[in-house]
């Protein structure tokens, strides 16, 4: 048996030459529209976006959404003109700081013990938090409660902080 010649090919026609394409422009980078300013809940007037917060701390965390005639301030997530929360004056602030304070060891502790990642153990933390406030978990974060409910998470998490302490630090999480 002989191998058959395959059938010949058909010759291409030439291409007429391309005219050169004029170079395209660059897409212009995708912005965001800027961050609306937060409205103040003491006096109802429009925040002011301060690029350095150093003039409120006496160190530069970052910028933040500031309200002079209440004295009233809330920082931005990094990178962004996002406010982290809402704006507050200094006894809410005081109230943030205990509520961080009472919750705050409860998730670190969970993540110790449960190996889980900061922000899992974090986010089972405000899960349960939203449950013994009554909120939606969505709804559940420091940042945005009021004086009222900052005391709330004290009474409910204080109690279980040192439970968990006087348990000792090689006992399970509580949360």
């Amino acid at each position: 048996m002989t191998k058959k010649d395959p059938a010949p090919r058909r010759a291409r026609k030439p291409r007429a030459p391309r005219e050169p394409r004029a170079p395209r422009a660059p897409k212009p980078p995708k912005q965001k529209a800027p961050t609306p300013p937060p409205i103040c809940p003491y006096c109802n007037l429009a925040s002011v976006f301060l690029a350095s917060s150093e003039s409120l701390y006496r160190r530069d965390w970052g910028p933040v959404w500031y309200c002079d005639p209440c004295h009233a301030w809330v920082g931005c997530h990094k990178g962004t003109d996002r406010p982290l929360g809402r704006l507050a004056n200094e006894e809410l602030r005081e109230a943030k700081k205990m509520a961080h304070a009472a919750f705050d060891p409860l998730w670190k502790r969970r993540m110790e013990i449960s190996g889980l990642t900061q922000g899992h153990a974090r986010g089972k933390g405000y899960k349960w938090l939203a449950g013994q406030l009554g909120l939606e978990p969505a709804d559940c974060h420091i940042g945005m409660m009021d004086v009222a409910t900052c005391f709330r998470v004290v009474e409910i998490c204080r109690p279980i902080l040192l439970a968990q302490r006087s348990r000792g630090p090689r006992q399970g999480a509580i949360i």
